[in-house]
């Protein structure tokens, strides 16, 4: 029989906080893990962003350094329908791991994959359109397809044209990159 001046907590008062703390205890390691991730992810764009700009500032100084035959220059760098591990333009670098690459290995394969696209420009027999994609790396080698795009950097490089101006477009993971 209960008898109504007992003190404490009874069992179900009991599991019932247990369920409660347990849920809250759960709820805070899920919000932990989709932060974290989501930090990656965020990471991962920005470095894919910067990376882009530096290969467009890398190729737009190869065609600045011969304004005349600029735009054939940039044809070498062209990588068609074929990805590459190197995340620089600069054709010294072979292995993707050198500090001028930068590419990292996670879970055995390296994390990123780039490809280069040069274009010419009707009208302008010296300027070319170039698109510099980075991916997330499916697998380790260069795939046939890779993984997530992270970002596009575009633009038309002409050589001579002193000054060039990046424009991040809010579209999420494309970079203009803009001669002027």
């Amino acid at each position: 029989m209960k008898s109504l001046d007992a003190k404490g907590l009874g069992l179900v008062e009991l599991c019932v906080g247990i369920v409660v703390f347990t849920l809250f205890a759960e709820s805070a390691v899920m919000m932990r893990l989709v932060l974290a991730r989501k930090s990656i992810a965020l990471m991962d764009r920005n470095y894919a962003r910067l990376k882009g700009l530096q290969m467009m500032d890398e190729l737009e100084a190869q065609a600045n350094g011969n304004p005349s035959s600029g735009g054939s220059v940039l044809g070498s760098f062209n990588d068609g329908v074929s990805f590459n591990l190197c995340l620089t333009t600069d054709k010294s670098v072979s292995d993707p791991g050198d500090p001028l690459s930068d590419n990292r290995r996670t879970n055995g394969h390296w994390r990123y994959l780039r490809q280069v696209q040069v274009n010419a420009v009707d009208g302008n027999p010296l300027a070319r359109q170039v698109a510099v994609r980075l991916w997330l790396c499916a697998s380790d080698g260069t795939p046939s397809s890779p993984g997530l795009l992270l970002a596009t950097t575009s633009g038309m490089i002409v050589p001579g044209v002193p000054e060039s101006r990046g424009i991040t477009v809010l579209s999420g993971a494309t970079t203009l990159f803009l001669n002027q």
